[in-house]
């Protein structure tokens, strides 16, 4: 698969776009793209700080599919508060990958993207 190529500010743009749909705009998100631990199993990480409604979402440069992992920690971030441990379990990272795929996906088929993801 291609990468999808962002243009400059494109994911700060498509952050915005994703949190308000999720309804966790309110919260003060740092970006970040660097290489992460675990590659290719980990793409990303995010780190929500619930109660200062805070988190740091970090994608690895070499992701073809940025918006897809953005989607993936944005959902992390958006239950977060629901979350009694801090270790994740293999059910929940099924149930947010099965979310941000489905949701990327109907995304792309509203707007009329590339849906080869």
């Amino acid at each position: 698969m291609a990468p999808r190529k962002l243009p400059r500010g494109g994911l700060r743009r498509l952050l915005q776009w994703w949190a308000a749909l999720l309804r966790i705009s309110d919260w003060d998100y740092t970006l970040k793209r660097e290489f992460v631990e675990g590659w290719p199993e980990t793409q990303g990480w995010c780190t929500p700080l619930v109660h200062g409604k805070e988190a740091v979402v970090c994608i690895d440069p070499r992701v073809q599919d940025v918006e897809l992992i953005l989607v993936h920690e944005l959902v992390h971030i958006a239950h977060s508060p629901l979350i009694k441990s801090r270790v994740q379990s293999i059910p929940e990272e099924n149930a947010v990958w099965a979310m941000a795929k489905a949701l990327v996906a109907l995304k792309r088929k509203a707007y009329g993207e590339d849906t080869a993801a």
